[in-house]
């Protein structure tokens, strides 16, 4: 392991707690829906969006999140491996 570097187990714990809260922030907006369409007077096709829009940015914001913490030298060499 070089010197610098955080133990493995860090990455893992901080993985898995992301983990549970995208799991437990799916299972609250889920449930939510059906109130939402009736406060907000919409068709279910409106609630349905809702749902992927907020499973999408959380997506986006998963790829993004990745790519600032990896370090710069390593995204070099795996683009020099793939040839990008």
């Amino acid at each position: 392991m070089e010197a610098g570097r955080q133990h493995y187990n860090v990455t893992l714990a901080i993985l898995t707690v992301a983990g549970t809260a995208y799991a437990l922030q799916q299972t609250m907006v889920i449930p939510a829906l059906p109130t939402l369409q009736r406060n907000l007077h919409t068709t279910t096709t409106w609630v349905t969006w809702v749902a992927f829009t907020i499973a999408a940015a959380a997506a986006f914001v998963g790829v993004v999140a990745a790519v600032l913490v990896t370090p710069r030298r390593e995204r070099l060499v795996v683009a020099a491996e793939t040839g990008d």
